[in-house]
């Protein structure tokens, strides 16, 4: 079975550049392979589904026991709302509703990071939870050539503040390129927050 965003006929194993901004440290990046695409976190459970365009899917459980789910929407600013009633919903499920607001708001700055720097027509929203102590809420979208970069806005700027603010309120945050190593067709701009302990 493929991964999750990868298409027909490509490597489900790439490796791929990710950068994570610890909450006090520099942005870094690492080489990291993908992890296989039988069954674990990430996958997709039912086949022959444009990862793009289907609606909401929910994926294998994570070794935490935890479903992921996942929607594809419109690339544009009234898809935010949505957006964060979806992160709410799963919070909900999960037990984790302290963590709805900061969650809804990263998913805003994402969503409108996509909107404002890519071309692109359509967006997926993923909600997860890596382990038991962490979620984690990510946005692909199919522009890998314009990466976050995490800068200062000036005083007077009305933008270019959302991965400032990400950096501050997230435990970390970074993005994972899609598809082959040579030719990726996506990226996934995630960050992740901590839960207060193990339920």
């Amino acid at each position: 079975m493929s991964g999750i965003f990868n298409p027909p006929g490509s490597d489900p194993r790439p490796s791929v550049s990710l950068a994570a901004a610890p909450r006090r440290g520099r942005l870094s990046t690492v080489r990291l392979p993908l992890a296989p695409a039988q069954g674990g976190p990430g996958t997709e459970t039912t086949r022959g589904l444009n990862p793009m365009t289907s609606p909401i899917t929910r994926v294998q459980p994570a070794s935490t026991g935890h479903p992921a789910y996942s929607q594809t929407f419109p690339c544009e600013p009234s898809t935010a709302e949505t957006g964060r009633k979806l992160v709410r919903e799963a919070l909900g499920v999960w037990h984790l509703d302290d963590l709805a607001d900061v969650a809804a708001l990263i998913t805003s700055e994402l969503i409108a990071n996509a909107v404002r720097h890519t071309t692109c027509r359509s967006i997926r929203l993923i909600v997860s939870r890596p382990s038991a102590t962490r979620v984690h809420v990510g946005v692909v979208d199919r522009a890998p050539s314009r990466l976050p970069v995490l800068c200062r806005a000036g005083d007077v700027d009305e933008s270019g503040r959302g991965l400032l603010l990400i950096d501050g309120i997230a435990d970390r945050w970074g993005y994972d390129l899609r598809g082959p190593h040579r030719r990726p067709w996506g990226k996934e701009v995630w960050a992740e927050l901590l839960t207060r302990g193990e339920e």
